[in-house]
């Protein structure tokens, strides 16, 4: 028995719409510093398809084998990826263990965690002997924080031209946003320096707005990466922001926020 015509096409819509969602998810959300995460979506969708094909007995004799592919493979990939089910790595498994969008570059040592796809390019060399890198950023307006992310390369830079870099970036960042009052504090592997601005998008300075700002500089052996945040309101930085700066992590897996003493 062959079912209509329109249930057909609703399941190679709903398969079409699968594939740009799968093409959509790993290119702007995983590629190219989250292979963990392209490869559970990937697993995702291969289990769908397995889904799909063990019904095709069923389903091609009512709808062909494209449509009926696409009536079991589609529903179950599309509900799966909407809810985050990571199932790859095995002690990352739950729900949205991978919605967040991993910064790095080819050169940079680090990786930081956005809450989404940010907004990435170069950055310009800002100094005589400092080099190109590269930047992003992302405006959380619900959230009412401002998220920052850059790294630079510094192949024959030592340990202290790796600080004087790291403390210049810092400084730059803190005038250009107007920081009041900056206070600067770091060990070993993280610098930070952190303040207020006066106003925020909700009121203004005579309202007694305010933003509260903070950055830390991640120096690596020949790169050195900053995250900086900008909160309107409130007295103490929430959990996304605090999320966001102590996120910088060596490719190798160790979290130097933790390591450096600097919270």
């Amino acid at each position: 028995m062959t079912w209509p015509r329109p249930v057909r096409w609703v399941a190679l819509g709903l398969g079409a719409f699968a594939l740009v969602q799968f093409a959509s998810r790993g290119y702007y959300w995983f590629w190219p510093d989250n292979p963990d995460a392209q490869l559970n979506e990937t697993l995702l969708m291969m289990l769908a398809l397995l889904a799909g094909v063990l019904a095709l007995p069923w389903s091609a004799e009512r709808l062909g084998r494209p449509a009926g592919l696409a009536l079991f493979a589609a529903p179950l990939y599309l509900g799966a990826s909407s809810i985050w089910l990571a199932i790859w790595p095995w002690q990352e498994a739950g729900l949205e263990s991978h919605r967040h969008y991993i910064f790095s570059a080819r050169f940079c040592e680090f990786t930081a965690r956005f809450p989404r796809p940010p907004q990435a390019g170069r950055l310009p060399a800002a100094g005589a002997g400092e080099p190109d890198g590269r930047v992003a950023l992302l405006s959380d307006l619900e959230r009412l924080i401002a998220f920052r992310a850059d790294c630079i390369a510094a192949e024959s830079a030592g340990r202290e031209s790796l600080r004087g870099i790291a403390r210049a970036g810092l400084a730059r960042w803190a005038q250009a946003a107007g920081m009041r009052n900056p206070v600067e504090s770091g060990e070993d592997n993280v610098l930070m320096i952190r303040g207020e601005i006066q106003g925020s998008l909700v009121r203004g300075v005579d309202q007694g707005g305010k933003t509260l700002s903070e950055a830390r500089a991640y120096l690596g052996r020949r790169s050195v990466m900053t995250l900086s945040v900008l909160q309107s309101e409130g007295e103490v930085l929430t959990g996304p922001a605090r999320d966001f700066l102590t996120s910088g992590t060596w490719k190798g897996g160790v979290d130097l926020g933790d390591r450096s003493g600097v919270k």
